[in-house]
C-alpha cells in the first residue's frame, strides 16, 4: 500500500523541533491549492491580507484591514488559523488576536481569542464543509464586520437599550486601539500574538492603509468630536465593557500618528 504522509517539521521561536507530525498527502494537497487560489486571485483589494507559514503547513495568519462604511473602516484585525491533519474534511482554527482585553469588537469575536461562526463549526447554522476554503473563509469573516455589528448578537433588534451606545464604543475603540494602538506598539511589543518573522511583511501593509485611509478616518474622527460624544458607556448589559470615550483625544492621537508617518492633513 503507497504511503499517503508525509511528515512536517515545524520550529518554534527558540528554534526548538516539536515531535513531527504526520500529514496525509491529500491535506497538503489541498492546503496547496487553496494557498495557489488566494495567490492567483488575491482579496488584497477587499483588505483581506494572508501570508502562510513558511515552517508549519498547518498554520497562517490573516489581517484584515476593516472596510469602508462599517465601524471597523481603518482597523487592523489579526486571526491565526490553525488547520488539522484532515483538512478539509475538518474546519480550520481560527483564533482572533486583536484584542485589548477590554473591548468586545464583535458579538461573533471572543476576547479570549474563540471566533463563533458556523462554518467552523463553533456556532449553529450551516456547518462546515469540505466545499468550503481558505477564500470562503476569509469572505465569510469580511461580511460580519458591518455596521451594525450587534445585530449579529442573536435576539438583538435596533431597539435593544444597548445599541446605539455599543456602536459608538466600537466605532471609538476602533480607532483608539485597533488602529492607533495596533500599528504604535506593532513592532516593538507583542500587542499582535504573531510569529515575530512576518512581522515585517505586516507593517509594510498596515503602513499603506494607513495611508490611503487616513484622511476619511480623520473626517469620521472630526464629525464624532463635533458631536461632542465624549461619555462614559456602559454596556454591562452584554458584555460588561466600560470604558471612556474620547474622541477629542483620539482625534490628538490620530494627527500625531498622521505625523509619525509623514501624511498630509490637508
Amino acid at each position: 500500500m503507497a504511503d499517503n504522509s508525509t511528515t512536517n517539521v515545524m520550529v518554534d521561536e527558540g528554534g526548538n523541533a516539536p515531535p513531527p507530525v504526520s500529514i496525509p498527502k491529500e491535506t497538503i494537497e489541498r492546503l496547496l491549492k487553496d494557498i495557489k487560489d488566494m495567490v492567483r486571485s488575491s482579496l488584497e483589494s477587499e483588505g483581506i491580507f494572508y501570508k502562510h507559514s513558511e515552517t508549519d503547513i498547518l498554520k497562517a495568519y490573516v489581517m484584515i484591514v476593516g472596510p469602508p462604511d462599517s465601524l471597523y473602516f481603518g482597523g487592523y484585525y489579526f486571526f491565526q488559523f490553525n488547520f488539522p491533519v484532515d483538512y478539509p474534511h475538518a474546519p480550520p482554527v481560527v483564533t482572533y488576536l486583536t484584542n485589548d482585553g477590554i473591548t468586545r469588537f464583535h458579538p461573533n469575536f471572543y476576547k479570549n481569542g474563540k471566533i463563533c461562526l458556523s462554518i467552523f463549526n463553533t456556532w449553529r447554522g450551516e456547518q462546515w464543509t469540505s466545499c468550503q476554503t481558505i477564500k470562503s473563509c476569509l469572505l465569510t469573516m469580511l461580511s460580519i464586520m458591518d455596521n451594525k455589528p450587534l445585530l449579529h448578537e442573536p435576539g438583538v433588534k435596533e431597539t435593544h437599550n444597548d445599541y446605539n451606545s455599543y456602536h459608538t464604543m466600537i466605532l471609538y475603540k476602533n480607532i483608539d486601539f485597533s488602529c492607533i494602538q495596533v500599528i504604535s506598539d506593532f513592532m516593538s511589543t507583542n500587542i499582535i500574538p504573531i510569529d515575530p518573522d512576518y512581522k515585517e511583511h505586516f507593517y509594510g501593509i498596515m503602513q499603506d492603509c494607513l495611508k490611503r485611509n487616513s484622511k476619511d478616518m480623520l473626517k469620521i474622527i472630526r464629525t464624532n468630536v463635533s458631536k461632542n460624544i465624549n461619555n462614559l458607556y456602559s454596556v454591562r448589559s452584554l458584555y460588561g465593557m466600560s470604558f471612556n470615550v474620547n474622541f477629542d483625544k483620539a482625534l490628538e492621537r490620530f494627527v500625531e500618528l498622521m505625523k509619525k508617518h509623514k501624511i498630509d492633513l490637508d
